[in-house]
């Protein structure tokens, strides 16, 4: 916010800075602030915009695309948010390239970005990274996540000048234990300042610790076979977190 703006008009208009003259944008979710809409008339960019230009269904195994003149059916469940997948797609489908379906089954299902829902096993538990570190990064990590009988653990540290309250409050009912650290960089927020804000959600800390890594400890000794530990909050959370998994 400091430097893109404190609205979404404001930071809206930075982000478009990537637009350019008569080449074709893509706006991956509704409802765009005006600012963006009018740098791309300014800039003769036609732009297409999620459930506006393209939209896309989920079934039971697979989803189906449509728009922009095309459809693709029977797609693959991607490892990525298919929100995001769907913004690839419709990129994809507006560039001058010659894609076949095939090839985009293929990418759908290798897809991967690092700190996005990451995927790790540690000694039977499944461990879950994001870089989260706001309240909409946070609510669309929890929605990526599906729902199970098994307990779901958290180890969670924040930078002082997010918003740390926003973003516990859009994680309420999700995590059943927060294993809370310190970030030792500049900026990090201590553990004690963020353990009363999860306290005043209604959530349970299962402790309060000086680094990632004691964190990352506890709570994988804490977790049993199934359950799943959620690692969020920031860059550093998750690099710290990886450094710690790559000695166990």
């Amino acid at each position: 916010m400091e430097w893109l703006g404190n609205t979404r008009e404001a930071i809206s208009f930075e982000k478009a800075g990537i637009f350019r003259a008569n080449k074709p944008a893509v706006y991956g979710e509704v409802n765009p602030p005006q600012p963006l809409i009018d740098h791309a008339a300014q800039l003769k960019s036609p732009l297409y915009i999620k459930h506006q230009d393209f939209s896309f269904q989920i079934q039971d195994e697979s989803w189906r695309w449509q728009g922009l003149g095309k459809v693709y059916n029977n797609l693959p469940k991607p490892q990525l948010a298919i929100d995001n997948v769907a913004t690839a797609l419709a990129a994809i489908t507006l560039a001058p390239l010659v894609v076949s379906q095939e090839a985009i089954n293929t990418g759908i299902k290798n897809a991967q970005l690092a700190g996005r829902a990451e995927r790790f096993v540690c000694n039977g538990k499944q461990i879950i990274m994001d870089v989260a570190h706001n309240p909409h990064g946070a609510a669309f990590f929890m929605q990526q996540l599906s729902a199970t009988p098994q307990k779901t653990l958290a180890v969670f540290a924040m930078l002082s000048d997010k918003d740390i309250a926003g973003t516990v409050a859009a994680c309420v009912g999700r995590v059943d234990q927060w294993f809370v650290s310190s970030l030792d960089v500049p900026r990090g927020a201590s553990a004690n300042s963020i353990a009363p804000l999860l306290q005043d959600n209604g959530m349970y800390v299962g402790g309060i610790y000086r680094t990632v890594a004691a964190a990352m400890r506890a709570a994988c000794q804490t977790a049993q076979s199934g359950d799943s530990i959620l690692v969020f909050g920031s860059f550093y959370t998750v690099s710290a977190a990886k450094q710690w998994l790559q000695t166990q």
